[in-house]
């Protein structure tokens, strides 16, 4: 069988299943795809709580529904990491968006962003020696994302493995990352050498990382404590 006759018998099959649907099924159908178009264009727009609301309607009419959850997984993780949300609802956003990231990989088990995902809110929990696993099968699926090996890289340095937080920030530089990737690994890099007490090298990966995110946070108060290293006295 050629590729168009496979294409004429896909599309008969698709066309006979949606035949096959209920007026209830097609209408609960539109329902659900309206959600998530309401959501993305939420998110576009900053209103993650409205969107939030929307994914969590979407997947109560359709919890199998791979996007669904995914989407609502990552609205949630984003949302953790809003400036005005406490601890405490960090914690219970992240574990809610675990939730959700954990079923899209059993519904998609190859997904090497699923496996990111997971991996990810395990770090934000303070699980990095479960988000290992995760992290490493998402890297074994998307060898060349440079996100990946910050991820490792972060979940080693909150374990205190510092050689291998180093070795894979430096991965990830050397697969052309995104801005927003390459701030992260130079962010990493600099975290792990003040942990090592290498002051010099802190303020050198810093500096890089200030190009791609001059106002971020995080950089200041990795600046600061490279100044508190300087201003230490000397023992004895």
């Amino acid at each position: 069988m050629n590729r168009r006759s496979i294409c004429l018998v896909c599309l008969l099959i698709i066309t006979i299943a949606a035949g096959c649907q209920t007026p209830e099924q097609r209408a609960l159908e539109v329902s659900h795809n309206l959600l998530i178009a309401g959501a993305q264009k939420d998110v576009r727009a900053g209103r993650l709580d409205a969107a939030i609301h929307k994914l969590r309607r979407a997947v109560n009419l359709k919890p199998e529904d791979a996007v669904a959850r995914f989407s609502l997984g990552n609205v949630l993780a984003r949302r953790a990491e809003e400036p005005d949300v406490s601890a405490e609802a960090l914690t219970t956003l992240v574990t809610e968006a675990l939730e959700h990231h954990t079923a899209a990989l059993r519904l998609v088990p190859d997904s090497a962003q699923a496996h990111y995902h997971v991996g990810r809110d395990l770090i934000l929990l303070g699980r990095p020696a479960e988000a290992v696993g995760y992290l490493e099968a998402a890297r074994k699926r998307d060898p060349n994302a440079p996100f990946i090996d910050a991820r490792l890289g972060d979940a080693h340095r909150l374990m205190k493995q510092y050689d291998l937080a180093l070795e894979h920030y430096r991965a990830g530089l050397t697969k052309r990352p995104k801005p927003l990737a390459a701030m992260e690994l130079h962010e990493g890099l600099a975290d792990t050498y003040l942990a090592t007490g290498k002051p010099v090298d802190a303020l050198a990966a810093l500096q890089q990382a200030r190009k791609k995110a001059p106002t971020r946070a995080h950089l200041k108060r990795i600046e600061k404590r490279i100044e508190e290293l300087h201003n230490k006295p000397a023992p004895g």
